[in-house]
């Protein structure tokens, strides 16, 4: 009998014992009036396509386009020129879009446009207009325009420096689709303002693609054309 008691006394005190853990009260977390990280918006990048794109927050232009060797062993002015221009077949880069439609999206932008430079203009006289940063991007890589693109001659050797020069009314009776001309252009949207109108014709510079850092022909690349 008092085996027996002590017994039921032991299972009654285990009993109690796993009631106790059962019952306990669950470990919660202390909250934290941390914010959530804002979600990063990624720039929609322009396909051939979509070929141009505006990125209003960062003040820039994307644009399509694909390399043409051709002029890496060739001399050209032409820097980068829409495929629809007269003078698409004629630039390192072709593009895609329209060049009157990237000129209103500069000015989008809030880009003044020097449109000093015409048809009549002394030889020599360079772009006025908003300064630019051009690059090009292809397979996760990024150059400065100026990086890909070799001068030669009187004038040669100078770095570039991309203007708006705007010439939205010559552009709309020419059509030659020139975003960015190689020296200062009557019809570029943007050109070169380190060398002058008409350098090129009159045989003081000639322009040629780096043919040691540019891809493969017709490769797709996006050039982005951004406000100083």
């Amino acid at each position: 009998m008092y085996r027996k008691t002590l017994t039921l006394l032991a299972l009654g005190v285990a009993g109690l014992m796993l009631a106790g853990c059962t019952q306990a009260e669950p470990v919660t977390e202390p909250e934290t009036n941390e914010p959530d990280e804002p979600a990063v918006e990624q720039v929609v990048q322009p396909t051939k396509d979509n070929p141009m794109v505006v990125d209003e927050e960062n003040g820039a232009i994307l644009v399509y386009a694909e390399v043409n060797r051709k002029w890496v062993t060739e001399p050209t002015r032409h820097g980068v020129v829409c495929a629809n221009g007269s003078n698409g077949e004629k630039a390192i880069f072709r593009a895609g879009g329209d060049a009157l439609e990237f000129n209103e999206a500069l000015f989008a932008l809030g880009a003044e446009a020097g449109e000093n430079v015409k048809k009549d203009s002394p030889a020599g006289t360079t772009v006025e207009g908003d300064e630019l940063d051009i690059t090009i991007a292809w397979d996760g890589n990024e150059y400065p325009i100026g990086d890909l693109v070799v001068s030669t001659g009187e004038l040669g050797g100078q770095s570039l420096a991309p203007k708006f020069g705007g010439n939205y009314e010559f552009q709309s009776e020419a059509k030659t689709g020139c975003l960015f001309c190689l020296d200062s252009c009557a019809a570029g949207i943007t050109s070169n303002a380190n060398v002058g109108w008409k350098s090129f014709d009159s045989g003081k510079v000639e322009f040629r693609g780096d043919g040691d850092k540019l891809p493969a022909d017709g490769t797709s690349v996006v050039i982005t054309f951004a406000l100083k």
